[in-house]
């Protein structure tokens, strides 16, 4: 939040406009910009941007540039991002997944109905997650500990969270509850995701005994799985348990 501050107080004269990239081109969350300040900015000075229409910006603007070493910079940024965020190794694999979905009616039947049934998936997650923030009443007085529900406005993403924000020590972190048709996943990881910030997170989980915890792919700490089946009290208490243990290991480095 401080380097939107300072970008603001470094031009007044709001010669700037800044592009603020998500998966789904969402607003950003309070954590990142203000409410206040997103709206003052929105349009004008700020624009939400998802991640694919990056990349189609950046396929229209290349097929446009005459100059070869801007093209060759857009094409290289172009691949980066659509391998990077968007998971394809070119826009070729984009295109002939429509090209299949659109070949005939059957195939675009098939789809609209893989589409609903995802919907259906996600609607049954946010009742999970819903009924399990009801066990939960955030009210630690000893440090701060947000408490939000994330990941509800896009049907298509078959994830459902409940997530607390909080610090330990000098890091910033998060604990997630993530549900998926399979089970849940609660992971602990550090704002930026940063590796070695992560693998710290990991040391101060074995130093309060939880031992061998595994890195996921995504730069988090898996501290517990469980089964679809699961008892939801069962996850209340073990994540109740870690809040606890993180903010007694917080305090206990400031004292």
């Amino acid at each position: 939040m401080s380097t939107y501050q300072e970008l603001n107080l470094a031009h007044p004269e709001h010669l700037w406009h800044l592009v603020y990239l998500t998966p789904y081109g969402s607003d950003p969350s309070p954590m990142s910009i203000s409410s206040k300040d997103w709206e003052k900015w929105k349009n004008q000075q700020s624009t939400a941007l998802a991640y694919t229409d990056l990349s189609d910006w950046l396929t229209h603007t290349s097929s446009l540039s005459l100059n070869p070493k801007v093209k060759n910079f857009l094409d290289a940024f172009h691949a980066y991002i659509n391998n990077k965020f968007i998971g394809l190794n070119d826009m070729s694999e984009h295109e002939i997944i429509e090209k299949i979905i659109n070949k005939n009616d059957d195939f675009h039947l098939i789809f609209e109905k893989i589409y609903r049934h995802s919907v259906q998936i996600k609607y049954e997650l946010n009742k999970k997650i819903a009924k399990l923030k009801e066990y939960f009443h955030v009210d630690n007085k000893k440090i701060k500990v947000l408490m939000n529900v994330y990941a509800k406005k896009d049907p298509s993403m078959l994830l459902c969270c409940l997530y607390f924000d909080f610090k330990i020590k000098e890091l910033k972190a998060f604990i997630d509850i993530n549900a998926y048709h399979h089970g849940y996943e609660v992971t602990l990881a550090e704002r930026t995701y940063n590796l070695n910030q992560t693998v710290l997170l990991q040391e101060i989980l074995h130093l309060l005994g939880y031992e061998s915890l595994p890195l996921t792919s995504n730069n988090r700490v898996l501290v517990f799985s469980y089964s679809k089946d699961v008892d939801q009290h069962q996850i209340y208490e073990d994540v109740d348990k870690l809040i606890n243990d993180l903010i007694e290991y917080h305090l206990s480095t400031i004292n």
